[in-house]
């Protein structure tokens, strides 16, 4: 399955889905591009398209089978417990620093705010628990060695894997679930779980409809929260500057029941939430009248680390008062456009270029690779709606799949050499 994921197709499925969901959800985009916006889209695109074919054309020399798994128990265990200490971490700055509540529920999300800045908790946290996705990557991967009985990990590596969804859920975010449901599909394909047959394709829409419906009832509980009307929010949130709810939705909306209201917004406020990032982009590229940021707002999570140490957050406001409007999404393009310019196209060609290496190294066997392509596909599949290098700590996650492969390669040389 790993051979028809690459990364030109992954960019391919994620033009075509943004392109039917803007067509077929009930949302219309009010802010057309310019030239130049839509010349740096274009450009962008190709580069990003030949920078990820070269990458991939590049086979690795090593000699291992794909489908071969590489990973010992021993790795797994290092790799569980070191999730395990981000988490415990992640928990620490949350509850005990920052003061949130299991009783707040959506409160949450304000306080979090209102918290503001990193500490070496928030840091060190959100480099190592994004390992939780890797934790039952690995036990999978390895479920037919050793003579481990290995069924009583299974629900510490599902738990470990499912804290994304569990704390964005804490605070009223869907970032982190798109994270979490992704990988997990991507897992489901990769070793099987999922095979693409009449069945699947019968179950995925209505897998789609409930984490859909989910989203909706979140963002619902969001707005009762902070005292908005649902309507109010339709026509006049930072979702509906660039685009807009098609006319018959809101008289469906008006005229519907509960269980039919709900279905209707989530489908509204779906296709505002998934489309507009790409308008937001356009925008952007109009109003834009600050210095560029030289990889500021790319590389925030290193720079949020130097902050915390020196104590000097200048560059993260240069990055904050860069952009027109704050609170939206702004495609892949935007953070790119804000610390590059008009270099950012050659910027997107390496990037394609090193998801391609990558896709080529899971090719020829280096299994240890594997996550964080699957993450790369997360990106090149988002990147009309949102820079998840950026948004959901994507830049931590990034750092720890690296992380993986460094404990992989030095476990499996002290194995190779007999210590």
């Amino acid at each position: 399955m790993l051979h028809k994921m690459s990364p030109a197709r992954a960019l391919l499925f994620g033009i075509l889905l943004y392109s039917m969901i803007y067509a077929f959800f009930p949302v219309v985009g009010n802010y057309p591009p310019s030239t130049g916006a839509m010349l740096y889209v274009v450009v962008t695109a190709l580069l990003l398209f030949a920078g990820a074919i070269l990458g991939g054309a590049i086979r690795s020399s090593n000699s291992r089978n794909a489908n071969q798994a590489v990973f010992n128990f021993k790795i797994y265990l290092r790799v569980t417990q070191i999730a395990a200490v981000g988490v415990v971490f992640k928990v620490i700055d949350k509850f005990m620093i920052r003061g949130a509540s299991l009783s707040a529920g959506i409160e949450n999300r304000e306080i979090l705010e209102d918290a503001g800045g990193s500490n070496i908790f928030s840091l060190i946290g959100g480099v190592l628990y994004p390992l939780c996705y890797v934790s039952l990557f690995v036990l999978l991967s390895s479920w037919g060695q050793d003579k481990t009985d290995k069924k009583k990990y299974y629900m510490v590596s599902l738990l470990l894997f499912s804290y994304p969804t569990l704390d964005c859920l804490l605070i009223g975010s869907r970032s982190l679930m798109i994270v979490n449901f992704t990988m997990l599909l991507l897992y489901g394909f990769y070793f099987k779980f999922i095979r693409i047959n009449i069945k699947t394709l019968l179950m995925l829409p209505v897998v789609l409809c409930a984490v859909g419906l989910l989203s909706g009832y979140i963002f619902l509980n969001r707005l009762e929260y902070m005292g908005l009307d649902y309507l109010y929010s339709a026509l006049n949130s930072v979702y509906a500057f660039t685009v807009e709810p098609d006319d018959w939705v809101l008289g469906k909306i008006f005229n519907s029941d509960d269980f039919s209201f709900l279905i209707y917004y989530s489908l509204l406020n779906t296709g505002q939430y998934f489309t507009h990032g790409l308008f937001e982009f356009f925008y952007l590229y109009d109003h834009f009248s600050a210095e560029y940021t030289y990889g500021v707002y790319n590389f925030s999570a290193y720079y949020k680390f130097v902050a915390v140490i020196t104590d000097d957050y200048t560059m993260m406001d240069a990055v904050a008062s860069a952009q027109p409007r704050i609170g939206t999404f702004t495609s892949f393009l935007g953070p790119v456009f804000v610390d590059f310019g008009w270099v950012g196209p050659i910027y997107m060609f390496f990037f394609g270029f090193a998801a391609g290496r990558i896709w080529s190294k899971c090719m020829s066997g280096e299994v240890m690779w594997v996550p964080l392509y699957f993450y790369f596909v997360l990106m090149l599949v988002f990147v009309p709606v949102v820079n998840f290098f950026v948004s959901a700590q994507g830049l931590y996650t990034i750092t720890a799949f690296l992380l993986f492969v460094l404990i992989t390669k030095s476990i499996d040389r002290r194995v190779s050499h007999g210590k």
